[in-house]
């Protein structure tokens, strides 16, 4: 499949630049979150389940923003012919 370059309307680029600023400060703050619960004397069990509750909160958190993102390439008309 070739490599699609996404076309972005001036309007549209100051939220979709807010957007991935958004997911970048989410994707930080968990990688914090999971490095502190791995260094923490937390036993390996448990661990292991704080890790997966992080997981999901991650995915969770970044769920709206991907949706925002993926309806501002639907409704862009050059986005799937370029």
């Amino acid at each position: 499949m070739p490599h699609v370059t996404p076309f972005y309307s001036e309007h549209d680029k100051p939220l979709l630049q807010m957007l991935l600023s958004t997911l970048t400060d989410i994707d930080f703050a968990h990688e914090h979150e999971v490095e502190r619960v791995r260094a923490s004397t937390t036993p390996p069990s448990l661990k292991a389940s704080l890790i997966r509750k992080l997981a999901q909160n991650h995915h969770d958190r970044r769920a709206p923003y991907l949706h925002q993102i993926t309806r501002l390439q639907s409704r862009e008309p050059g986005f799937a012919s370029r």
